[in-house]
């Protein structure tokens, strides 16, 4: 049997353990957390990089859509510039421009 002593003794001894136990524990909680934000960081930063790609695929887009014309203004043009009496024409400006425009679109 211990004397009141040892088991005093004994319970300080226990109380240390556990209290280095939790420093450990804390202390591996704080490293992991730190290594969780580094690569969180290196993730948000790839995608801002893919995002501002993305933008800019966007943007590159939107600049060759208003480049193009739309098949009334490119009808609009071909009546302005139509002569029914050349050789290709046979006079039906709607068939002309058809075949013309078939013929010459982007596939």
């Amino acid at each position: 049997m211990e004397t009141f002593e040892e088991a005093a003794e004994r319970h300080q001894k226990g109380r240390y353990y556990w209290q280095d136990e939790k420093r450990k524990s804390f202390k591996e909680g704080a490293k992991w957390q730190a290594e969780r934000i580094g690569l969180m960081e290196i993730e948000l930063k790839h995608t801002k990089t893919l995002l501002t790609s993305c933008e800019k695929a966007l943007e590159d887009r939107d600049k060759q859509v208003e480049r193009m014309y739309s098949e009334e203004d490119i009808k609009e043009a071909f009546k302005v510039n139509y002569t029914p009496f050349s050789a290709t024409n046979t006079g039906d400006l709607e068939q002309d421009f058809r075949k013309w425009f078939e013929q010459f679109k982007k596939k």
